[in-house]
């Protein structure tokens, strides 16, 4: 799905979207055109992150979570993450 159609089924600006991935939260495709073409699962991943803002985590901290769900940091980092927010 293009930035504008993930922007409004989340409730964010492309602006928004185009800041999660400059910080390496999401990730895009791009077309031919130069189009950015997000896979349908960025949605969970998104409200994911922006439940995370609402519970008072910074994007550096989401960052290091989303790390841990993706394998590259451990069960024990993972939650010392969550102790210390």
């Amino acid at each position: 799905m293009r930035i504008g159609e993930l922007a409004r089924k989340v409730g964010v600006s492309c602006d928004t979207l185009r800041l999660y991935e400059r910080q390496g939260l999401i990730q895009s495709d791009r077309r031919p055109n130069g189009y950015r073409d997000f896979p349908d699962p960025m949605l969970e991943v998104v409200q994911l992150i922006r439940q995370a803002q609402r519970l008072g985590f910074t994007l550096g901290e989401i960052g290091q979570l989303m790390q841990g769900i993706q394998g590259a940091l451990d069960q024990d980092q993972v939650a010392e993450v969550l102790r210390e927010k």
